[in-house]
């Protein structure tokens, strides 16, 4: 397998600051990723642990329109109550469900992707998230992702809510 650095791979260079957070944090090993879709290169860059999990950032070549998918969780879409109160699992998959529709809307699917945000409010789910978001994405390599634990979200019974932007 092929590998670089991190600073190799950066576009915007070397990261001054990382290897005096300590040792060997500048040059992180990365394992490069392309996958092509609709004309458009997407290099995904991975760490060597979190490989399946996320990738650490996601370059997009050429410009191309972008779809800002706004926090997604259990909410019903004609009343807005919560589904599946309390069930990280159960709201994760609808969550992703969601953005999956509002990818089709803009044709663009999962492998469009260019990062996800997602929220939990109790990091023990984090398990039960992982593996809905590895259902949701199916074949596709895990894009840039960052998930925060969170005291509350909007409105109760949600525990979890996901955010994702999308090259299309």
């Amino acid at each position: 397998m092929f590998m670089q650095s991190l600073s190799d791979r950066c576009p915007w260079g070397h990261l001054p600051g990382l290897a005096q957070l300590g040792p060997g944090l500048g040059q992180a090993t990365m394992a490069p990723s392309l996958v092509w879709f609709k004309n458009m290169e997407k290099r995904n860059v991975y760490g060597e642990w979190s490989r399946e999990l996320f990738a650490d950032a996601a370059v997009v070549q050429e410009p191309r329109r972008l779809v800002f998918v706004a926090g997604m969780g259990a909410e019903d879409p004609v009343d807005g109550h919560i589904h599946h109160p309390g069930d990280c699992a159960a709201q994760t998959k609808m969550a992703y469900a969601k953005v999956a529709a509002i990818l089709a809307d803009h044709g663009a699917d999962m492998s469009n992707i260019v990062r996800v945000v997602a929220y939990l409010t109790d990091m023990r789910d984090k398990q039960a998230y992982e593996q809905e978001l590895r259902s949701a994405l199916g074949d596709t390599e895990p894009p840039p992702h960052t998930l925060i634990g969170v005291s509350t979200l909007a409105w109760p019974s949600m525990v979890v809510e996901v955010e994702v932007t999308a090259a299309v």
